[in-house]
């Protein structure tokens, strides 16, 4: 077990790490992009990052206290499953019900790499490709699709 210390410092430096991996990318619309704080421009909706001493996960979590239009983006997701699954090629876990960190209701759309561990810093850089191509492929799906998603605030 780490101490906490050890585990702030560890994840600065690890998301500080990606931030410098990611800062030549641009988003699909041309533009700089802050990856590792990916703004979506819906309420509500966001991209997280996540990494331990198990696996590393890129989720995108709705919400949305209003639970209808939480559900409604949800489906919309699942509405266009088929193109966001081409556009990323990543196996997807799917969760209309999840409970986050901080015990809020949400709806969780994730994918992740198993057996990461991010205190070891040989293996940073499976998690910087792995993170690098979820966070290009959603931007490229949020890119043609985010209209769709404005439509439903």
């Amino acid at each position: 077990m780490y101490d906490r210390e050890t585990v702030r410092n560890t994840k600065s430096l690890f998301y500080t790490s990606f931030g410098k991996f990611m800062k030549n990318e641009y988003s699909k619309s041309g533009l700089r992009v802050k990856w590792i704080n990916y703004q979506t421009g819906i309420k509500q909706l966001y991209i997280r990052l996540d990494a331990d001493n198990k696996n590393a996960r890129f989720c995108i979590d709705i919400q949305h206290k209003d639970i209808d239009i939480r559900e409604l983006q949800y489906a919309q997701f699942v509405e266009l499953n088929k193109l966001f699954t081409a556009i990323s090629d990543l196996n997807w876990t799917w969760n209309e019900n999840f409970t986050n960190e901080n015990s809020n209701q949400c709806c969780r759309i994730s994918t992740e790499i198993e057996n990461f561990n991010i205190y070891d810093k040989a293996n940073w850089k499976i998690a910087f490709d792995f993170y690098k191509k979820s966070l290009i492929h959603f931007d490229e799906f949020w890119y043609d699709y985010k209209e769709l998603f404005l439509q439903l605030q």
